[in-house]
């Protein structure tokens, strides 16, 4: 009878985490692949970045004149960006879904890396194949395994360098291990510069264990190759030193940063987790004490660089894959070790499902409705939109929208957020743009409906600063709507 009951339990905390990870899946299915804009803020000013790559082999152009672009990951985002880019363009395909099926192909790296990493550590494909379970039911990822970005790129190369680090614990293949580490931490330092947690933690844990020459060994191969690959890019784009100068300092928002860090604690994972912690740290197994350490380093990271206003869930893609490690072991633990206290597995059920499980099927529906818009606009909006995109086309553009303003004649400005973050820090000037709607030379404006005067914006960074929203109504009217757009003209 009790073991009856234990397995009751068992099925209805995975049937929990099942019908959250179906909800998800089906998010994956039906979002993004069929848009023809945007998945995200701001995917055509990545693209419009790749594309220079592709045509004219500049990466680190100058940011003071149109498109006034800085480029903010590391250069091999792009490249791994370009290589899709130019195959589609090769075979005649749409270049902005041949990227995106790149960047939902970097994410499937991910899960493959969470289940090697889960397999490694607890020798349990079954632990491995829960885990990718717990990695896939992130609501979050639905909306952001296409978005034009690097971060899932930079989270495959980091989490696949533990992976390896973890191998090369064993001394068989100690030395080809060794290396694969040290080149994938080095990739995704490339990559992104934020992925500095799992080689720092496992640097810290060499040293913790007094191994000093492999501590210096891995942190010495890691930052000579990372800066050997910025060296060389260097070489080639000595302005690339301007663009990394220009998003230091960044604005600051820690009121956002911690709605950015209780999103990603909320998700199903992470209850699942902590049971994971308490059964690994009971185990004397020598694989997971340098994966907790750089779970905990991961987490540390993500909420410290959460801070900058540019920041959003994406930034705890590393930690919670992570966790979702944690999490295959913590649900394999709570049926092989915890069952046996009864009021202690039906506590962690009912809190699960009313903390967690709850939020998250309201999660997965606001998130649902947002795909389901998307899915509309891609059916009814198309004809329109191509009509649009031809007659702008070849025409002076300001917008808000950076798909719109990348079809422009020479966009300007496809990133308006970063402008605005720069200018704020000293780093840039609208006085150009600010002339140039003073003098009418825009042909036309494009602004989301009733946002030329709204004060607000993301993490209270507008998109537009005052003057240029002073020139807009001073030197424009608005001749039109188009959709959820204002179309503004010279007067």
């Amino acid at each position: 009878m009790r073991r009856h009951w234990e397995c009751w339990v068992f099925s209805a905390l995975t049937g929990i985490v099942l019908a959250a990870t179906t909800g998800v899946l089906l998010l994956y299915v039906g979002t993004t692949l069929p848009m023809f804009m945007d998945v995200g803020y701001p995917d055509s000013a990545t693209l419009l970045k790749v594309r220079e790559l592709v045509h004219t082999g500049v990466l680190y152009g100058p940011f003071d004149k149109p498109p006034y672009l800085v480029t903010i990951y590391g250069p091999l985002t792009y490249i791994l960006l370009a290589i899709f880019y130019s195959v589609a363009e090769a075979c005649g395909w749409d270049p902005q879904i041949a990227v995106r099926i790149g960047v939902l192909l970097s994410f499937v790296g991910c899960l493959t890396a969470v289940f090697a990493i889960a397999r490694r550590a607890f020798g349990s494909a079954t632990i491995g194949s829960l885990s990718v379970l717990f990695a896939t039911s992130v609501v979050p990822f639905a909306l952001w395994a296409t978005q034009i970005r690097g971060d899932f790129a930079g989270t495959f190369f980091s989490l696949s360098g533990t992976a390896f680090f973890l191998e090369s614990l064993d001394r068989r293949n100690h030395r080809i291990a060794y290396g694969g580490a040290i080149l994938c931490f080095a990739a995704a330092l490339l990559t992104k510069q934020t992925f500095v947690a799992a080689p720092t933690a496992i640097t810290v844990w060499l040293a913790f264990r007094k191994q000093w020459s492999a501590a210096l060994l891995f942190a010495g191969g890691v930052v000579l190759l990372a800066v050997l690959g910025y060296f060389v890019v260097w070489l080639r784009e000595p302005a690339m030193l301007e663009h990394y100068a220009a998003v230091q300092n960044p604005v600051l928002d820690f009121r956002g940063a911690r709605a950015i860090t209780i999103e990603a604690m909320r998700q199903l994972l992470v209850p699942f987790s902590v049971a994971g912690l308490v059964a690994s740290l009971s185990e004397t197994n020598p694989r997971t004490r340098p994966l907790i350490a750089v779970g905990a380093a991961s987490w540390m990271i993500a909420g410290l660089t959460a801070a900058q206003v540019g920041a959003n869930i994406n930034y705890f893609a590393e930690p919670l894959l992570l966790s979702s490690v944690a999490a295959g072991k913590g649900l394999h633990a709570v049926h092989t070790r915890f069952s046996r206290r009864r009021w202690l597995l039906t506590a962690f059920a009912m809190v699960l499902a009313v903390g967690w499980f709850i939020p998250t099927l309201r999660n997965e529906q606001r998130v649902f409705r947002k795909a389901l818009e998307q899915r509309q606009i891609a059916r009814y909006r198309r004809g329109p939109w191509d009509r649009f995109a031809s007659a702008v086309s070849g025409q002076r553009v300001l917008s808000t929208i950076p798909a719109i303003s990348v079809l422009g004649v020479s966009p300007e400005m496809p990133d308006p957020f970063l402008n605005s973050v720069l200018e704020m820090r000293g780093k840039w000037s609208s006085r150009p743009i600010v002339e140039s709607l003073n003098r009418g030379r825009y042909d036309v404006v494009v602004i989301w409906r009733d946002q030329l005067f709204a004060r607000g914006g993301y993490r209270g960074v507008p998109l537009w600063n005052a003057r240029i929203r002073s020139s807009v109504a001073s030197r424009y009217r608005r001749a039109c709507f188009f959709y959820d757009w204002e179309i503004w003209v010279p007067r």
